[in-house]
């Protein structure tokens, strides 16, 4: 099977195409193929947390936590970009070969180059609440041309752990720090200016919203998309008001949903193509789903579920997601698929309400 713009990618992190089912509660059929098993190119155990396109379908992904590695769109060759080694990191070097460990989030500017979220400390603020270590965060850029690696957000700017980046359209760097529940924007003076917040009400604009696990961001005209544990935010014009949630007096179990009706837990990551339709993938019941004009559609099962999907589109504990510029959806779990455009689902035959703002 040929998928067009994933041309060579036999080669690459552990990535799922998946497909879209046709009838609500059928069994989701797959085009996909798996590019590649549990076992990577290096020899050792896949684990790419990670994935992220620039805007010439060049995929970046993380493997071990510790280096970055870029799919190229042209010939399909997997090369280090950064990290992977125990160098120390100095402005102005090259990235390949320095010590990046921990990283927590990855972003790609329209430039091409990318930003790496990291911490200069293994133990995590998230993680205990008794931990002495704080404001350890940290974010460099690596040139997408030279390769050249160099501090954007030094330690002790502020932020205690970085979850999640993503870029206005402005070019300007949004960031989510789970420890302090918190979205920031860096300023060009390299300030940090708060945009969401979390309150002891847990109360702005009158929408109820709780930033418990704040992880990834994702961001389309105008409108940033914000995972959190239970549900996914949106926040448009200084309002935030919920997204994807389970909030609601019916749970869904078909394929097609609302997406107020989604039995989210743990959102793993999220993404968001060219037509503003967000892809969200969950960790804990290992799914995924694509939601548009307030509706759902599951894209993704967990694989220990006989009959509910085919393979390769049946998850063990997915990590990440994301979308090139031709619609084709690539998921991080143990092994790689390709989807081609997950755009093109049959939903003129739905049903369903659409998400409802007001809580």
């Amino acid at each position: 099977m040929q998928t067009s713009g994933l041309l060579g990618m036999a080669i690459l992190t552990a990535l799922i195409v998946v497909g879209i089912s046709a009838v609500a509660g059928a069994a989701i059929p797959c085009p996909g193929e798996v590019l590649l098993d549990e076992r990577g190119p290096w020899g050792d155990r896949l684990d790419a947390n990670l994935l992220r396109f620039d805007s010439a379908d060049n995929l970046y992904f993380t493997h071990n936590g510790a280096g970055v590695w870029k799919r190229s769109a042209v010939d399909g060759s997997v090369t280090l970009f950064a990290g992977n080694g125990n160098n120390t990191v100095a402005d102005g070097e090259p990235a390949v070969g320095v010590s990046l460990a921990f990283i927590s989030a990855l972003a790609i500017n329209g430039a091409g180059d990318v930003y790496i979220a990291s911490r200069t400390s293994s133990i995590s603020t998230h993680a205990t609440s008794t931990a002495a270590v704080s404001r350890q965060a940290v974010v460099r850029r690596v040139r997408h041309d030279t390769g050249i690696i160099d501090t954007i957000l030094p330690a002790g700017s502020g932020l205690d752990e970085i979850s999640g980046m993503a870029f206005d359209s402005d070019g300007r760097l949004l960031l989510a720090d789970p420890v302090q529940a918190c979205v920031v924007r860096l300023e060009s003076n390299g300030l940090l200016h708060t945009l969401v917040a979390q309150v002891a009400s847990n109360k702005t604009a009158d929408v109820h919203y709780s930033l418990y696990a704040l992880n990834r961001l994702a961001y389309h005209n105008g409108v940033l998309y914000i995972g959190a544990f239970w549900e996914v935010y949106k926040l448009a014009d200084g309002n935030v008001t919920r997204f994807a949630s389970p909030h609601s007096d019916a749970m869904c179990f078909e394929d097609r949903c609302a997406a107020d009706q989604l039995p989210i837990r743990d959102v793993a990551d999220l993404a968001v193509d060219a037509s503003g339709a967000v892809y969200i993938v969950v960790r804990h019941t290992a799914e995924a789903f694509r939601i548009a004009e307030g509706r759902a559609t599951r894209i993704a099962r967990r694989e220990n579920r006989p009959g509910s999907c085919q393979e390769p589109c049946c998850f063990r504990r997915p990590r990440s997601i994301a979308v090139n510029s031709n619609g084709d959806v690539v998921i991080a779990d143990h092994r790689v698929v390709v989807l081609p455009n997950c755009s093109q689902s049959k939903s003129e035959n739905l049903s369903v309400e659409p998400i409802r703002d007001e809580l």
